[in-house]
């Protein structure tokens, strides 16, 4: 009589080699998951990172307005690891322009902002995302 005990090894060698595939497949889709997530969230903190650079822009736009509301030109502040540079111009009656160019991480963001110069102190009525590679003014 041949024993049949080879053929029940052979089988169970080939079970536990299709558990091993699945579950190395099952690793790898994890992997590459939490590899999507950490690249996702490093994008995220960045935006907020480059919209926080934006608003400070702003407040710092705001102020030299505040100081005098007849200044036009440039300044660049270096803030929390980034650049902002503000650009006013002067525009029509109480009106100013505002640009902010903030960069962080490699990457820019820029944005125009129409600024109302009240007598009280101006205020932003207005806001355009300029989009890379065209003029900002």
């Amino acid at each position: 009589m041949v024993s049949r005990r080879p053929a029940h090894s052979a089988y169970a060698l080939f079970l536990a080699l299709i558990v091993v595939l699945v579950l190395s497949a099952a690793a790898f889709l994890v992997a590459a998951q939490m590899q999507v997530r950490m690249a996702s969230l490093q994008d995220e903190g960045r935006n907020v990172h480059l919209r926080n650079l934006v608003d400070s822009g702003v407040a710092l736009g705001l102020a030299r307005i505040s100081e005098d509301r007849y200044w036009s030109g440039s300044f660049t502040q270096a803030m929390d690891g980034g650049f902002v540079e503000c650009t006013i111009e002067l525009d029509t009656g109480s009106r100013r322009k505002l640009l902010v160019e903030a960069e962080y991480g490699g990457e820019q963001w820029r944005y125009l902002f129409q600024i109302h110069v009240t007598s009280s102190r101006p205020r932003v009525v207005g806001q355009q995302l300029i989009p890379p590679g065209t003029g900002g003014g």
